[in-house]
């Protein structure tokens, strides 16, 4: 691979990365986009005859004149759950509670529902006989009854706490007019069935994503995890770059990519350079200018003279073109813009003249006409970086090693998160059958 486009590839390696964390993340929230597709239940041949009872203005006509109409489909459709729930509501409604019995009755022995559905319609039709034996001036039965319906039900919400079904039941209990006129304060069970269905720990709060909340959360989660991954990959080069390159002399280097320590100072005959900022003189400075007003957009500014690494056996030129530094002389200044809405944060970097320094970068040799050697530091022609850091390289090495394990933490955090709310979404039953 030739040099320049190696040095197009490293100066494009954060947007790269970037580009490559929206890609992947993009297609894993697509692929899940269509298993969730693929987890939709498909509409039964009963379900639209249900559909069919209850339109064209069927909320307007009597409830026994659409249980007569739903009683119709009652040999095709015993077995539907959803056509059971219908009917069972129909017949309490219309006070025909020895008719829901036999139903309920004729769907056991058809073994149409799991026993938990069985329990709840069951509850649902002895918390109608309560209210119709109430009516009829019988209260010694009608609390039995009713106390038998609120037992079961509390029971199967403790079993099922997503279930819907349960949580009807109670809350419907709860209002009832004989009830709530000796009993405690009314609890509202809708409230807690919202709190159910948004428990984290449990998994319910990914059971529970519908539309497009699936695939935004594995993409927010996979974009997370890959910032990461681009983390850890960035601190092990870092740190084998610098584990693998052997400290050397200016004097004895030779030309390529080399490690250097040593002091900075201006070059002869020059100025030193000062911060716009902190006014502190020094031998190079970086300004970064962030504005924010509809959007955030940054500006560097940086010195332009080149400055001298110096040790005990000579000196090198560094060339500050495309410097890489990392420094502990840092100002920065938080203010408004002339405007509320834009604000402006100002961050300055500085390298001051005797600071002791660890720098990476690419040495060249010239000859001087005077028949001395000139040495000089840059940014190699494959790119690699010029880094001139104020930290010493064991600093630097522990820098690289947080960046390392921690992209690798924040990784294996999010690979684990996508598998359990996997797992929890798809592998985990959250209630009997298909009923609400």
């Amino acid at each position: 691979m030739s040099p320049s486009l190696l040095r197009i590839l490293r100066a494009m390696s954060t947007t790269v990365a970037l580009l490559v964390a929206l890609v992947v993340a993009g297609a894993l929230a697509l692929s899940v986009h269509r298993v969730d597709q693929h987890h939709v239940p498909k509409q039964t041949a009963c379900e639209k005859r249900l559909n069919v009872v209850f339109a064209n203005g069927a909320g307007g006509l009597p409830d026994s004149v659409l249980l007569e109409r739903l009683l119709e489909h009652r040999d095709a459709c015993i077995a539907d759950a959803a056509f059971i729930d219908q009917a069972r509501r129909l017949m309490v409604n219309t006070q025909q509670i020895d008719s829901a019995r036999a139903l309920l009755v004729d769907v056991n022995n058809r073994h149409a529902l799991t026993r938990d559905e069985q329990s709840a319609q069951s509850a649902w039709v002895d918390l109608g006989d309560a209210q119709r034996t109430w009516v009829n001036g019988d209260e010694r039965v009608a609390r039995p009854l009713h106390a038998s319906a609120v037992t079961v039900a509390t029971a199967l919400q403790a079993r099922w706490p997503e279930w819907s079904l349960p949580y009807r039941i109670l809350e419907e209990a709860s209002h009832v007019e004989w009830v709530t006129r000796d009993s405690a304060p009314t609890v509202d069970w809708y409230q807690r069935e919202r709190s159910a269905r948004g428990r984290v720990l449990n998994g319910a709060f990914a059971r529970n994503f519908s539309d497009w909340q699936p695939p935004t959360y594995v993409f927010v989660i996979t974009v997370i995890g890959m910032l990461g991954f681009c983390a850890c990959v960035t601190g092990l080069i870092e740190l084998r770059e610098m584990k693998g390159m052997h400290t050397s002399s200016i004097a004895s280097a030779m030309p390529g990519y080399v490690e250097l320590k040593g002091t900075l100072h201006v070059l002869p005959n020059t100025n030193a350079v000062v911060g716009p900022y902190s006014k502190t003189p020094g031998v190079w400075y970086e300004v970064e200018t962030t504005t924010s007003f509809r959007g955030w957009r940054s500006v560097y500014q940086h010195s332009a003279p080149s400055f001298v690494l110096r040790d005990a056996s000579g000196d090198a030129i560094v060339d500050a073109n495309g410097i890489t530094a990392r420094t502990s002389h840092i100002t920065s200044i938080l203010g408004s813009s002339g405007s509320v809405t834009r604000r402006k944060r100002i961050y300055e970097k500085l390298l001051i003249e005797g600071d002791s320094v660890y720098v990476l970068g690419e040495l060249r040799i010239t000859s001087a006409p005077d028949g001395s050697n000139n040495r000089h530091l840059r940014v190699a022609e494959n790119g690699r970086r010029l880094l001139v850091s104020t930290f010493s390289e064991e600093q630097l090495q522990q820098m690289q090693c947080w960046f390392l394990w921690s992209g690798a933490a924040v990784l294996a955090a999010s690979v684990l998160i996508l598998a359990w709310s996997y797992v929890q979404r798809y592998q985990v039953m959250t209630a009997p059958g298909m009923l609400p």
